[in-house]
Protein backbone atom coordinates (compact mmCIF):
# COMPACT_ATOMS: atom_id res chain seq x y z
CA UNK A 1 0.00 0.00 0.00
CA UNK A 2 2.25 2.56 1.21
CA UNK A 3 4.92 3.83 3.41
CA UNK A 4 4.32 4.26 7.51
CA UNK A 5 5.40 8.13 7.85
CA UNK A 6 7.25 8.41 10.90
CA UNK A 7 6.90 12.41 12.10
CA UNK A 8 8.20 14.58 14.66
CA UNK A 9 5.26 15.35 16.99
CA UNK A 10 7.15 17.44 18.86
CA UNK A 11 7.71 20.78 15.79
CA UNK A 12 4.36 21.10 14.51
CA UNK A 13 6.08 21.94 10.94
CA UNK A 14 7.60 18.48 10.00
CA UNK A 15 4.21 17.26 10.43
CA UNK A 16 3.04 19.86 8.19
CA UNK A 17 5.72 19.51 5.49
CA UNK A 18 5.16 15.72 5.80
CA UNK A 19 1.07 16.19 5.14
CA UNK A 20 1.78 18.39 2.50
CA UNK A 21 3.98 16.16 0.18
CA UNK A 22 1.01 13.33 0.89
CA UNK A 23 -1.50 15.96 -0.36
CA UNK A 24 0.63 16.59 -3.08
CA UNK A 25 0.88 13.38 -4.22
CA UNK A 26 -2.56 12.61 -4.10
CA UNK A 27 -3.44 15.28 -6.13
CA UNK A 28 -0.70 14.87 -8.80
CA UNK A 29 -1.80 10.86 -8.46
CA UNK A 30 -5.68 11.54 -9.12
CA UNK A 31 -5.00 14.01 -11.89
CA UNK A 32 -2.49 12.09 -13.65
CA UNK A 33 -5.33 8.92 -13.82
CA UNK A 34 -8.46 11.03 -14.01
CA UNK A 35 -7.74 14.72 -15.66
CA UNK A 36 -6.70 17.79 -14.47
CA UNK A 37 -10.37 19.07 -13.39
CA UNK A 38 -11.81 15.55 -12.20
CA UNK A 39 -8.40 15.07 -10.03
CA UNK A 40 -8.73 18.29 -8.81
CA UNK A 41 -12.00 18.23 -7.83
CA UNK A 42 -11.65 15.08 -5.84
CA UNK A 43 -8.53 15.84 -3.98
CA UNK A 44 -10.64 19.09 -2.82
CA UNK A 45 -12.91 16.70 -1.72
CA UNK A 46 -10.73 14.83 0.01
CA UNK A 47 -9.35 18.07 2.07
CA UNK A 48 -12.41 19.11 2.93
CA UNK A 49 -13.12 15.85 4.54
CA UNK A 50 -9.97 15.19 6.42
CA UNK A 51 -10.66 19.30 7.76
CA UNK A 52 -14.15 17.76 9.11
CA UNK A 53 -12.65 15.05 10.81
CA UNK A 54 -10.06 17.26 12.30
CA UNK A 55 -12.28 19.66 13.70
CA UNK A 56 -14.52 16.74 15.14
CA UNK A 57 -11.38 14.68 16.65
CA UNK A 58 -10.13 18.60 17.72
CA UNK A 59 -13.70 18.89 19.98
CA UNK A 60 -12.98 15.26 21.41
CA UNK A 61 -10.07 15.88 22.54
CA UNK A 62 -10.95 19.01 24.23
CA UNK A 63 -14.01 17.71 25.93
CA UNK A 64 -12.03 15.13 27.39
Amino acid sequence: MGDVVKVDFDGSNSFRREMDDIIKDLVTCLTRHYGEYAGNLMAKSFIISMDMIAERLTKQLKNN
